[in-house]
């Protein structure tokens, strides 16, 4: 369901990873939810109130969701930032320290659902590793490649 896209400038790279056109269509759909609710006088009591407000936070932050990673090669920086109404999550890296990207199962051995989990993590020079993001291999495998290539940094997928 994650429409990875990428755009091109000079220095900067961006690669969209989610917020798209499906959550914007849901995020309308919820937005009327909430407007109906209204509209009928629904909203008369805490309960219904409580309702109306998850409907309508549901609303904003699926219109508004943003969910990418930016390499700035002139001043040697990689985003990942999640934002909706309000910046939600930020992780900034020095691209320089940066040794590779890695596709590695996760410590916690299955998801929600029983599926393998697994980490693209950024690997450093002093030998640490700091969570990308976390899913599906495949996935995982392809957006680390774009990443890989987007940061000139090699990338290798973890047997295990």
């Amino acid at each position: 369901m994650v429409n990875a896209t990428h755009e091109t400038t000079n220095s900067v790279r961006k690669l969209h990873l989610g917020g798209g056109g499906l959550l914007r269509f849901f995020g309308v759909l919820f937005f009327v939810m909430a407007g109906l609710l209204i509209w009928y006088r629904t909203v008369d009591s805490l309960q219904s109130i409580l309702t109306w407000a998850m409907w309508s936070g549901f609303a904003w932050h699926m219109m508004f969701l943003d969910h990418h990673i930016q390499i700035d090669l002139r001043r040697g920086t990689l985003t990942r930032q999640i934002t909706s109404l309000y910046p939600i999550y930020r992780l900034k890296a020095n691209l320089h320290t940066i040794s590779g990207f890695s596709v590695a199962r996760s410590l916690r051995s299955r998801d929600s659902h029983g599926g393998k989990l697994h980490e693209l993590v950024m690997l450093f020079d002093t030998g640490e590793r700091v969570k990308l993001m976390s899913g599906g291999q495949t996935k995982l495998i392809d957006q680390g490649k774009k990443i890989a290539e987007m940061c000139n940094k090699p990338f290798m997928v973890d047997a295990q």
